[in-house]
């Protein structure tokens, strides 16, 4: 029964193998064929009648694709190796009956009894030849495009670099050859060897953390280039990925930038020259400051202490005409000199009220005498449409004008000079004055109008010669005068004289409440400070005299030190409730002496000491109090403000000295002095850095409690004695923080004494951790 229906199905399971696509043949345990469907004989080109009992390797002939050498048998790894399953290898290709060779894939398996004895094995393939002519079509067209980008690539001026997943140089296009002087096929180390020592480090470090993490980079190196010369390149890399989206390597493209830094060098020493040439120009208005300055200390001094004498009426005028002339002078140095106020958008304006009648009076006086000199008429006039009350910055206006007054009486030999004042137009808020100074003087050409507002420069050399001059005058003015919302115009001939017209937007003002003594110099201050003992100390004579004078009239005792030495010695020998020091002195100046005087007065009892110089430009006293100082008065001083903090200072010094005796300034301990331009040099001393870790806890803890305590005194003196704490551990940053809270805490700024501890706190925290 069994046998009936092996042999009924036997006729079905040929019809279903014949159907398949797939070729199939069986063998035996020796590797005879027992069965071939239709397919495989379509695929192998024999018979069924002429395959059956032939041995396998025959009908199935199998060779490598490229070579034709023979290939192993699949059996092999089924019956000698005792693989159960297996395929065939790469390459390889069936060679038909015919001697066509055709792609295939194969699948071997064993045929097991019902013991799992193998009887034979089982051979199921198909033709794949369409499949694997087509990958090999679109390889070669891959490499052919590839081929066709890199030898694009070769063409770019630019030089470009390929690198594989595994980080090594695939291809440098022919310009990069070309540059570093390689060959094609060089590889990345040859690469490599051209890079600057002191850049491949960088760069290298840079390459491998880029590829691990698979990140664009981007750095500058110095790249050798054929001719030997090293070369400023910018080498940047990307990774880039095939159609899978798997990572395939690196591209890069290199640019040399050499011009770039030239340009770039070039333009940071460009930059070097102008500091270097702005820090000359500053140095020359130190220089300058403190040369004018001085000399014009002794000239308002002796003006103040004449008109303290017994004059008639027109030698007071004289004087106290002279002395606005003085100090109007003083006003315009202080803003010509300070280098921040040269430039006119960071000046300032000052309106307020003003007389207009009493200003042009007063320019008139200032001007007749040089006029009649000159053998020349000059007039004023006012329109009566214009207030006699103007709101506007007066000193300004007056500096403005009186540079066009003396250009005019400069250049103009015969003839006269009219200056007017007329309403030119106003509207709802402003009125616009036009200030005009006509002249029949010697002319401005057409090509020299041009070149007029120039700094530093005058319409002919010749004028150089005989009028003088800085030629900064007419520059000033225009640019006040932009600053006041108003114009500067000119108008002039050659020959026949000049009119420069000044129109500024003013407003209405209202007459002031008169005051009898306005006029006067007041000494006095609210309340007389018996017995007190001053110590000055400076070295030009005239200023001796104008400051012992004042000093006397305060009614106060003092002694004379003319340096820095004396000044020490008189100080070591007696006691004084202020000093009055000079800077820049002979023998030691004023800074070395205010440092020893600190240091031997020590913690407490500091003697309030005011730096009275002619060093005036911006920061000056700022310096000044961070060496030691308590207050800075530049030369020439008003002699009332100075009086009231001479006598501020003094009533703060008894009253510390009778409470707690409380500093009430700072110490330092480095090296102060100035050099041969006038500039203040501070040079560090060593400190022993010996300091124990709980000192500094306490004197932190010491502070917080000044803090806690809300006592500026408390806060001064915490501060104070920290900073020199962090001076001998020669921690500067914190040391200037220290010194920061010490100040804030003298002006009273709570706020800016928060700030800065916990700056201070923040910093300490980092240091005692490490």
């Amino acid at each position: 029964m069994e046998n009936g229906i092996v042999n009924h199905m036997k006729p079905n399971k040929d019809a279903i193998l014949d159907n398949l696509g797939d070729g199939v043949i069986a063998v035996n345990r020796q590797g005879i064929i027992t069965y071939i469907n239709i397919s495989a004989v379509a695929l192998t080109g024999w018979e069924q009648e002429n395959a059956l009992g032939k041995d396998f390797d025959i009908v199935f002939s199998l060779v490598h694709a490229q070579t034709g050498e023979p290939m192993p048998s699949p059996l092999l790894k089924l019956f000698q190796e005792g693989m159960h399953q297996t395929g065939l290898q790469r390459n390889t290709v069936l060679e038909t009956k015919h001697s066509l060779p055709i792609y295939i894939a194969a699948n071997c398996t064993k045929i097991l009894d019902e013991l799992g004895q193998i009887t034979g094995a089982s051979i199921v393939f198909r033709d794949v030849s369409q499949r694997v002519t087509q990958s090999i079509e679109n390889a070669n067209r891959l490499n052919w495009e590839k081929e066709s980008c890199l030898k694009m690539l070769d063409t770019l001026p630019v030089m470009v670099w390929l690198a594989d997943n595994k980080g090594s140089s695939d291809y440098m296009n022919q310009s990069f050859l070309d540059f570093i002087g390689l060959k094609t096929g060089a590889t990345v180390v040859e690469m490599w060897a051209k890079i600057h020592p002191e850049d491949f480090d960088a760069y290298y470090t840079l390459y491998s953390q880029s590829f691990e993490k698979q990140e664009s980079y981007e750095i500058e190196m110095r790249l050798l280039r054929a001719d030997g010369q090293y070369r400023y390149v910018v080498n940047t890399g990307a990774p880039y990925y095939d159609i899978d989206n798997q990572f395939s390597g690196y591209i890069g493209a290199i640019l040399d930038i050499t011009s770039r830094k030239m340009a770039e060098a070039s333009l940071k020493q460009a930059k070097k020259d102008a500091e270097a040439a702005n820090h000359a120009k500053s140095e020359f208005l130190a220089n300058m400051s403190h040369e004018i300055r001085t000399p014009l200390n002794g000239i308002v001094g002796m003006i103040d202490l004449t008109l303290r004498t017994e004059l008639d009426q027109e030698q007071q005028e004289n004087m106290i005409t002279a002395k606005k002339c003085v100090d109007s002078l003083l006003t315009i140095i202080n803003n010509i000199l300070d280098y921040s106020k040269l430039e006119a958008t960071k000046m300032e304006l000052n309106k307020k009220d003003f007389n207009l009648k009493e200003m042009i009076a007063e320019m008139k006086k200032i001007h007749l005498l040089h006029a009649e000199e000159k053998e020349l008429n000059i007039s004023f006039s006012i329109s009566k449409d214009i207030p006699e009350y103007l709101i506007g910055d007066r000193l300004r206006i007056m500096q403005i004008l009186n540079n066009l007054i003396s250009n005019a009486l400069k250049f103009t030999e015969h003839g006269s000079i009219n200056v007017k004042v007329q309403l030119a137009h106003k509207n709802a808020t402003d009125l616009y004055i036009r200030f005009s100074v006509a002249d029949t003087g010697i002319g401005i050409s057409s090509e020299d109008l041009k070149k007029l507002f120039n700094s530093f420069t005058q319409v002919d050399s010749s004028f150089t010669k005989k009028y003088g001059g800085t030629g900064l005058g007419l520059t000033i003015s225009k640019e006040l005068t932009e600053l006041m919302g108003g114009e500067l115009d000119v108008i002039s001939e050659e020959g026949r004289g000049s009119e420069f017209a000044l129109t500024v937007p003013l407003q209405i003002g209202k007459s002031p409440k008169l005051n009898s003594e306005a006029t006067q110099v007041v000494y006095s201050t609210k309340e007389k400070l018996e017995q007190a003992h001053i110590l000055i100390v400076e070295d030009a004579k005239v200023n001796q005299m104008v400051i012992t004078k004042m000093v006397e009239k305060l009614g106060y005792s003092y002694d004379l030190a003319e340096n820095g030495q004396e000044a020490v010695e008189l100080h070591d020998n007696n006691h004084y409730d202020l000093i009055l020091m000079d800077i820049q002195m002979p023998i030691l100046n004023g800074i070395e002496a205010t440092k020893i005087i600190r240091e031997r007065e020590g913690e407490n009892n500091h003697t309030p000491i005011i730096a009275l110089t002619a060093f005036a430009l911006h920061g000056d006293r700022e310096k000044f109090l961070a060496y030691g100082m308590n207050e800075y008065v530049s030369k020439p001083f008003d002699k009332a403000k100075l009086a009231e903090l001479i006598a501020n200072f003094i009533r703060k010094y008894r009253a510390y000295n009778q409470k707690e005796h409380k500093n009430i300034t700072a110490g330092f301990s480095d090296k102060v002095t100035i050099d041969e331009h006038g500039e203040i040099v501070f040079e560090k001393q060593d400190a022993s850095p010996v300091v124990s870790k709980a000192h500094l806890l306490e004197m932190v803890k010491d502070l917080n409690k000044a803090f806690a305590a809300k006592s500026f005194t408390l806060i001064e003196k915490a501060a104070h004695s920290l900073k020199n704490l962090l001076e001998q551990m020669q921690l500067d940053e914190l040391k200037r923080l220290a010194f920061k809270i010490e100040l804030a805490a003298r002006r009273e700024n709570i706020e800016q004494a928060k700030d800065n501890k916990q700056a201070l706190l923040n910093g300490l925290q980092v240091q005692l951790k490490e």
